[in-house]
């Protein structure tokens, strides 16, 4: 199990003493607790666009409604002001960011600065251009690749043609032979439900016989009402086929990992980050991940913020909470405004500001409880009341769930 100290913080990651000196200070601010912060967010949303050229059965467009692509006046001030402090820079949100007019002069302030670039795309259509500047770069590309099989794959990701995608991660892989940037890296990252679990071990395959060693299999049962498609209808299933997956992983030296429970059902292992060590180690520490929601903890008020095209501040990647707004006030005003310190205060982070949050108990990646061996999450009545109450939630759902797969199907589904 991993854990996080401050040797934790020092390793891997190469930047400047600024940087440095802000991940240590967000981190001893975080173990205390801090609901004010001096520490600037470690790690950015930056989102070029919201527009998407796909159709995907999994996405919805509630949270992408903008047609406008962020300006660059207001991306400039965001790399003046907290590009300098940043050990990571994701730029994505929603939407698919190839498609942002901007996103090329945006990524090439990358060497202006120590931070990872990040970037999480479809890949259904890379410019030759484009992908040079990413390895060149040296960006963590993740490529979103929910089946591997072309039938699966383009039933679930509409409008995307699979041998398309194929032909611009096998660009990539080429690209990165010739450039050999070692902080260049490439993930296979999939949302699993019961529409493509059956997928998961072929996707490990496909990344094996692609020479890509890393792999992220996240799940639907993230919220939401219609649960029908989700893992936990069918735990024992879905159970096989990632344990498949795991074993599939830990043979080919591939990174992996998934959610941390499915239905009810706690995996014990379900990463492989401390197994053996990748070159991105060097320059992504395990701190930017160690602090990912787990047992009813959450360090992302600490360690992130989002800026959406529009110029709105989200609390993180979920985009639940809207802070403020960055055209209309100062960042450092909003970052410790009145919204973000009552965030900070909150005991238990299950149910996050009234919001249900399952990555608190479904995390992909943390460091467990060895981030802080003194940390203890108060769990009081209230907080047990609440866990009780979407325990019974949950069953609920997927009560209603087999019911409506039951009409749909029959009793035998």
């Amino acid at each position: 199990m991993l854990g996080c100290s401050p040797d934790d913080i020092a390793r891997g990651g190469r930047f400047t003493k600024k940087v440095q000196d802000n991940i240590e200070l967000n981190y001893r601010e975080y173990r205390a607790k801090k609901t004010v912060l001096q520490s600037y967010p470690v790690k950015l949303y930056v989102e070029p666009t919201q527009r998407c050229n796909l159709d995907c059965i999994t996405c919805s467009y509630s949270r992408r409604r903008e047609k406008e692509d962020m300006p660059l006046p207001l991306f400039r001030r965001i790399e003046k002001e907290l590009f300098p402090y940043a050990a990571e820079v994701n730029f994505f949100l929603t939407g698919e960011p190839t498609l942002a007019r901007h996103l090329p002069e945006m990524m090439a302030v990358s060497a202006n600065y120590t931070f990872l670039p990040k970037i999480f795309i479809n890949g259904a259509a890379l410019s030759d251009e484009l992908a040079e500047m990413l390895v060149a770069i040296g960006c963590f590309v993740t490529v979103s690749f929910d089946a591997a099989s072309p039938e699966s794959f383009e039933r679930i990701r509409r409008g995307a043609k699979f041998s398309a995608v194929v032909g611009n991660i096998v660009k990539l892989q080429k690209l990165q032979k010739r450039i050999a940037n070692p902080r260049f890296h490439l993930r296979l990252a999939s949302t699993l439900g019961l529409h493509n679990i059956e997928e998961a071990p072929g996707i490990v395959e496909f990344a094996c016989q692609h020479d890509i060693n890393d792999v992220m299999l996240g799940g639907l049962d993230s919220g939401g009402w219609d649960v029908t498609g989700m893992l936990l209808v069918d735990p024992q299933g879905s159970l096989r086929c990632i344990r498949q997956s795991i074993e599939s992983a830990d043979r080919h030296r591939i990174r992996f990992s998934c959610p941390k429970r499915i239905g009810e059902t706690v995996l014990e292992k379900n990463n492989n980050w401390a197994d053996f060590p990748l070159p991105i180690d060097g320059y992504a520490p395990f701190y930017l991940e160690s602090l990912n929601p787990y047992d009813g903890d959450c360090g992302y008020s600490w360690l992130q913020t989002g800026i959406r095209v529009n110029g709105s501040i989200v609390s993180c990647c979920q985009l639940e909470h809207v802070m403020g707004n960055y055209n209309e006030d100062d960042f450092l005003k909003i970052w410790n405004s009145e919204p973000y310190t009552k965030l900070r205060s909150q005991k238990n982070y299950t149910v996050c500001r009234g919001r249900f949050c399952n990555l608190t108990t479904s995390s992909i990646f943390n460091a467990g409880g060895q981030r802080d061996s003194g940390l203890r999450i108060e769990k009081n009545w209230l907080n047990r009341a609440w866990e009780n109450c979407i325990k019974f939630i949950r069953w609920l759902l997927l009560q209603k769930a087999r019911c409506i797969r039951a009409m749909k199907w029959g009793p035998g589904f």
